[in-house]
């Protein structure tokens, strides 16, 4: 159950914002003003985060209600657990967006994202070190931890920190990216 949840959180939060850059026509004409590019990739994982929040929340909420899951944690926890991990996801699809020149290429990069961090991610096949890296095995190493363990974010800050860290690192590349494009193309 666990699974289905992070994956859903992460990638279904990617797969939308891989299209939010190189998709959206408005944007080559807003970059025409003053505004900053570091400013519209902040607003815009900002917005899918949120997005991803509702998911997180409709998720979480299925998980306890429908299959009536004893959780070791509160509710609260749960849900900055898991908007976290969708913030991971919505800067993964930005930058997948900056680097991508068209939607076709966006998709097929996404897919090639998707199936990299499935097999990378060690649910299937063991990969050793790299499972302490991939912000998949992170976001689902928290919920295990905060959720059935009952630890508390403190606890669990390591991953916490990590998930930051690969987010903050995404928006930066992204934005690098994204600045050496041309405004209108």
């Amino acid at each position: 159950g666990g699974f289905i949840v992070v994956f859903s959180s992460y990638l279904g939060i990617a797969m939308t914002a891989a299209q939010s850059i190189v998709g959206d026509v408005p944007l080559r004409r807003m970059l025409l003003t003053p505004t900053n590019r570091l400013e519209v990739i902040i607003a815009k994982v900002a917005a899918y985060v949120i997005i991803g929040f509702f998911q997180s929340l409709l998720l979480v909420s299925l998980w306890v209600i429908v299959f009536s899951l004893n959780l070791n944690t509160s509710f609260e926890v749960l849900l900055i657990i898991m908007s976290l991990t969708s913030l991971t996801g919505s800067t993964t699809g930005i930058l997948i967006s900056s680097i991508a020149s068209s939607r076709l290429q966006a998709n097929q990069m996404f897919l090639f994202v998707m199936f990299a961090t499935i097999i990378l991610a060690g649910f299937f096949v063991d990969v050793g070190v790299l499972d302490e890296y991939m912000p998949m095995n992170q976001g689902l190493k928290l919920l295990i931890d905060t959720a059935f363990k009952g630890l508390s974010l403190v606890e669990v800050l390591a991953p916490i920190l990590k998930l930051l860290a690969f987010s903050v690192g995404a928006i930066l590349i992204a934005t690098f990216i994204f600045s050496k494009k041309p405004t209108l193309g």
